[in-house]
């Protein structure tokens, strides 16, 4: 990976990824990543923002409306 503390990183996800659900790892190890070197980390996220909301600088969490549809939202 080329990213760097001048660089930033936005997670656009249902759920912000778990380590310990096993949930969305990729997420997880990008942000551990984007940590590691300094970079931004920023976030769009439902239920309770998991590791994103954890590690964000700025995370815009969204409610859930329906347990139906909290994917579609």
């Amino acid at each position: 990976s080329r990213l760097t503390s001048l660089d930033g990183i936005l997670v656009f996800s249902v759920g912000g990824g778990n380590v310990e659900k096993n949930i969305s790892l990729n997420i997880v190890k990008a942000l551990q990543l984007a940590k590691s070197v300094g970079a931004k980390v920023f976030g769009i996220v439902g239920k309770d923002g998991g590791f994103t909301k954890q590690v964000a600088e700025s995370c815009v969490l969204i409610p859930v409306v329906s347990q139906e549809r909290i994917t579609p939202h």
